[in-house]
């Protein structure tokens, strides 16, 4: 039958019901947005405290390295070294975090190329400042009544690392001469030499 000019149209057979088609349609889910990536540099220097310096290793070869995993995954392996009291690295390596955390761990390991942790440190990408870290990271797992450190610096893409602040050596002499009812005091201040990298 024609109505209205209008042709009928057949419709295909569907099940369709007045509540779905009162439904709007899902919208895909949002995504959250990863923050920006960051290139950083970071420079593993070496430790220290790992041991009583009197330690003296055994006859089996041990050696240390330190391993830096971001995300679970080992991003940078050092060098083994045979100095497992205060080993030095000096060992750099780039990579991109965002707000990631840096675990880095000493390793020791035997001849038989067996490792035992010891020490580890974690630091948090997003707690370093623009100029990044230069300095020594309190290390955990360390033996017991040693204060084992490890010097790391880190920079972000395209800079300088931070500098260490300038020691300062300050000593006081105190001098009582005969002719004087007062004790002298006299106090030197010594800057050293900023060192090189």
């Amino acid at each position: 039958m024609w109505c209205c000019g209008h042709t009928p149209v057949s419709l295909p057979d569907a099940d369709v019901t007045v509540e779905d088609a009162a439904k709007p349609e899902r919208e895909p889910a949002k995504e959250e947005p990863k923050p920006p990536e960051l290139q950083v540099q970071v420079a593993i220097a070496g430790a220290h405290g790992l041991r009583r310096a009197e330690w003296m290793p055994p006859t089996n070869g041990l050696q240390c390295c330190c391993t830096l995993v971001v995300e679970g995954r080992e991003v940078h392996r050092t060098a083994s070294t045979k100095n497992v009291v205060e080993p030095v690295w000096k060992e750099e390596t780039a990579l991109f975090v965002c707000s990631s955390i840096l675990e880095f761990t000493v390793w020791e390991q035997d001849s038989e190329g067996h490792d035992s942790m010891l020490g580890r440190v974690v630091l948090d990408s997003a707690e370093l400042d623009a100029v990044g870290f230069n300095g020594d990271l309190q290390l955990t797992g360390v033996a017991e009544g040693q204060q084992g450190m490890l010097k790391v610096k880190i920079k972000r893409g395209g800079q300088e690392y931070a500098r260490l602040p300038e020691p300062e050596i300050q000593l006081s002499y105190i001098g009582i001469l005969a002719t004087l009812k007062n004790p002298l005091v006299l106090t030197l201040t010594f800057r050293m030499a900023p060192r090189p990298g």
